[in-house]
């Protein structure tokens, strides 16, 4: 798990495992999330007036052994909580568990 700064670029917190992940992770989110993937996603799904105005709160991906989930920060759109889980996890409770961390966080975000 971690928390990524977008308009950094920073990796502001981890808990992984595997210290050489977090030197990748906050490079990966933002090309994921602020890169221009997601601007041709947009088009794409014909929604390409949304990347100020209503940036996406979550997504989801899977790779053969891993499930990923990005969620957005709802104080702080810029800030980013990322999270991996085993591939046979279940989606819903992971899902789940991703918003109860973010709701801390963002509880944290909102004091400062």
């Amino acid at each position: 798990m971690g928390v990524v700064d977008l308009s950094t670029g920073t990796l502001l917190d981890s808990s992984s495992v595997d210290p050489r992940l977090d030197e990748h992770l906050a490079m990966a989110t933002v090309e994921l999330i602020a890169g221009e993937n997601m601007s041709a996603l947009r088009h794409t799904l014909g929604t390409p007036g949304r990347n100020a105005a209503h940036p996406e709160r979550e997504l989801v991906v899977t790779t053969d052994d891993r499930v990923y989930m990005f969620l957005r920060s709802v104080h702080r759109s810029d800030v980013v909580l990322v999270t991996a889980y085993r591939r046979l996890a279940n989606i819903g409770k992971t899902l789940a568990r991703a918003r109860h961390a973010l709701s801390s966080i963002d509880q944290a975000l909102w004091v400062e």
